[in-house]
């Protein structure tokens, strides 16, 4: 009697609960496919099956699941922020896109875009709706069906309702969807120089705990006269502070502007494992758990990426405008921590960036911010958590830096050791000596030096009783461009103190500020011009604060070839009589092909007048085939990974025809290691380092190839 009475009670329930969704529907758009349902009324979440053959009831398996999303899944956090509809802890209403001409009020996702001749919002999903957007892995047929879970049972029944198919699918890059356009609260009504696009992440690939997000707005802002205008122009890549609400009322000055909408990730990314709380809004970190399982990816450089590619290589609105040699970050704040990350991340692709009060190192330093990046990447010390990339131009990193530790990784100070043969963007940035927010002077202080000691080109200043705020430039700064070199000063007379103080004085500590170079577009000395060519290279360099003495490393050298060991002559003469010889000297390319003049000469000078002229010309000139076979040496012969590295790393070097050995220097130049080849790769020799009984601290990697000594620097952390 007991089970019979427990059958029909299970029957009831499952008659209460069993509810099936209807109005299944979906189609291809640029390699993705958008899904979209009627929800349920006492729906839970929501179990998306997928097969290259019809659906019926005994394909509900596993085996099949691709996803589960939640009941309202065409919600989107970020669009409500934006328009005043959701409150953020303590930030509050943020009210954003309602000040727009003419106000967008979006709080759910878009699928169809808005025509580029339209004025206002496109058309959201309504509510009741459930959608998912997939992005396509393995060209083909398929066919989909969706399931409700109410009352925590599957309603696992199939009919033409809940399922779809065939759907014929292409691997293609995803197009962002346009959303809205308008203009700003400060423009022109009816005019159509503000954008919002809504960029869909490929789901499968990254973590829907976090946020319960994987559509991102940015907006695209453009010059008032951009119609009616054809010239090339340059493009900023802006990020904004925590939580990292994208302003859309910031101009575009003369070029584009690219807004980043944020939610607390520092520009970088989060873990594609680990389970968060997908009800949070945004992490405020001080009562998040700490996640334990990796890898972290970097989600929020990937899909930015992936969306300037569309910008740049399809979207010809854009990429025809777009100067690939004048792209550059800013940001403050958090925003100012992302545009360090980006041009440390991405070197190839921009050519300076401008950073006001940033975190330069998250997890191996105490500061305000600490346990919400622990809340987001894990425990300071966790060696565990691995750091992986995603996105457009993600190879390189993935190449270089996959598989290094979180917080090793995010120390960009310690990071910049590792990089002295990349050729990083000019980098322009400030901090507060009294800010307690990017606490200095844990936080920034050390990036001032190592960008010095690691002949990276820089301008900064410490504002010592600067808080949480400070303003920087450059008097080129605006004029530089990825396809010209520009010097690294080092070690400069005229410079403050470095590193600079840890308690500092009420005054601004200023670095490089005052030194200025020429280019074809900044004139220096009267000579607005370079000459980069195979075995020759002339730049200008002057003070405007007096004459200066500083070591000087040309960097980004277009068509200069330097070969690691082979001499150089290098003169210090007027800038426009180069018979008037200041210094003259002979220098050693090193290991990573640098040529640095020590203790040149900068005489004062400005746009017009003085300054010193540069030359270096090669004691053995080289032919062009010469120089391609050794910049393919240069690119291919050593690779260490990781670097920084803890207790063990891979070193590469190419297969040298007998029996390889690599040794291993301290900094003192003691010989601690000898290594022997332990595989092969391609073409290179393998060589493991357990450094395990070794401590912390930087050394060299050492052999010979080609009759030629190669080394670098890798270091140790534990």
């Amino acid at each position: 009697m007991k089970s019979f009475l427990l059958f029909i009670v299970l029957l009831i329930s499952a008659e209460i609960f069993s509810e099936r969704p209807v109005n299944f529907t979906g189609f291809v758009r640029s390699g993705q496919v958008f899904l979209t349902w009627t929800e349920v009324t006492n729906g839970q979440k929501y179990i998306i099956y997928r097969k290259t053959t019809p659906i019926v009831q005994s394909d509900l398996i596993a085996a099949n699941k691709v996803l589960e999303v939640i009941q309202g899944s065409a919600g989107n956090k970020a669009l409500a922020e934006e328009s005043g509809a959701l409150a953020v802890g303590s930030y509050g209403i943020h009210n954003n896109y309602n000040l727009l001409q003419p106000p967008c009020s979006l709080v759910t996702n878009i699928i169809n875009p808005l025509n580029s001749d339209s004025i206002g919002m496109s058309n959201p999903v309504p509510f009741g709706t459930g959608m998912l957007v997939l992005t396509t892995h393995a060209a083909g047929i398929y066919y989909y069906a969706v399931t409700a879970v109410a009352g925590g049972v599957e309603d696992n029944s199939v009919d033409g309702g809940n399922s779809i198919g065939p759907i014929d699918e292409s691997i293609m890059d995803p197009a962002p969807v346009l959303i809205w356009q308008g203009t700003s609260s400060m423009g022109t009504v009816g005019s159509k120089d503000h954008r919002i696009y809504l960029m869909y992440m490929d789901i499968e690939q990254s973590n829907i705990s976090c946020l319960n997000m994987y559509a991102w707005p940015y907006i695209v802002i453009v010059p008032g006269n951009y119609g009616s205008t054809s010239n090339r122009m340059d493009m900023v890549v802006r990020f904004f502070g925590y939580p990292g609400w994208a302003s859309a009322h910031s101009g575009s000055g003369n070029g584009i502007s690219v807004h980043v909408h944020e939610m607390g990730f520092w520009g970088f990314g989060y873990s594609k494992t680990y389970q968060y709380d997908s009800s949070e809004v945004m992490w405020y970190g001080s009562s998040s758990p700490v996640p334990n399982s990796g890898p972290v990816v970097n989600y929020v450089e990937g899909r930015t990426m992936d969306f300037l590619k569309w910008m740049i290589t399809v979207e010809p609105y854009y990429g025809n405008r777009i100067d690939t040699n004048r792209i550059w970050a800013t940001g403050e704040s958090m925003g100012g921590s992302a545009t360090i990350l980006w041009l440390t991340n991405y070197p190839h692709f921009f050519a300076y960036g401008r950073a006001t009060v940033p975190p330069t190192n998250f997890l191996e330093t105490d500061w305000h911010w600490l346990t919400n990046c622990e809340g987001k990447w894990g425990a300071r010390n966790d060696s565990t958590m691995k750091v992986a990339f995603t996105g457009w131009k993600s190879e390189w990193l993935t190449g270089n830096f996959a598989g290094m530790t979180v917080h090793a990784f995010l120390n960009k100070e310690q990071m910049l050791f590792s990089m002295e043969g990349v050729d990083l963007p000019w980098f322009c940035f400030c901090s507060g000596g009294q800010d307690p927010s990017v606490t200095y002077p844990n936080e920034g202080r050390m990036f001032y030096n190592n960008l010095d000691s690691s002949r990276h080109g820089f301008n900064g200043t410490v504002v010592g009783n600067g808080g949480h705020g400070c303003s920087i430039t450059h008097p080129q700064l605006e004029t530089i461009r990825k396809n010209n070199s520009f010097p690294a000063f080092s070690k400069v007379s005229g410079n403050a103190v470095l590193p600079p103080p840890e308690v500092p004085a009420a005054i601004n500590y200023t670095y490089n500020n005052h030194l200025i170079w020429s280019t074809p577009y900044y004139r220096v000395g009267g000579y607005q011009n370079q000459v980069d060519q195979l075995n020759r290279y002339e730049i200008a360099v002057a003070s405007l604060a007096g004459d200066n003495t500083a070591d000087i490393t040309p960097r980004r050298l277009q068509n200069f070839t330097a070969i690691p060991g082979e001499r150089y002559y290098a003169y210090n003469t007027a800038v426009n009589d180069t018979t008037n010889i200041y210094q003259y000297d002979t220098l050693t390319a090193d290991a990573y092909g640098l040529i640095t003049f020590k203790g040149f000469q900068i005489r004062s000078g400005d746009q017009s007048s003085g300054g010193s002229r540069l030359i270096i010309v090669p004691e053995s000139p080289v032919t062009p085939k010469e120089a391609a076979r050794m910049k393919d040496k240069k690119d291919d012969i050593v690779s260490i990974s990781p670097n920084p590295f803890n207790p063990v790393t891979r070193i590469l070097f190419k297969k040298q025809g007998r029996k390889s050995a690599v040794e291993i220097y301290n900094v003192r130049g003691v010989l601690v290691e000898t290594l022997l080849s332990c595989a092969m790769y391609q073409d290179k020799d393998v060589f493991a380092w357990d450094a395990h009984n070794f401590p912390s601290g930087i050394y060299i990697a050492r052999t010979v190839v080609d009759n030629r000594v190669l080394s670098k620097r890798i270091t140790l952390l534990k």
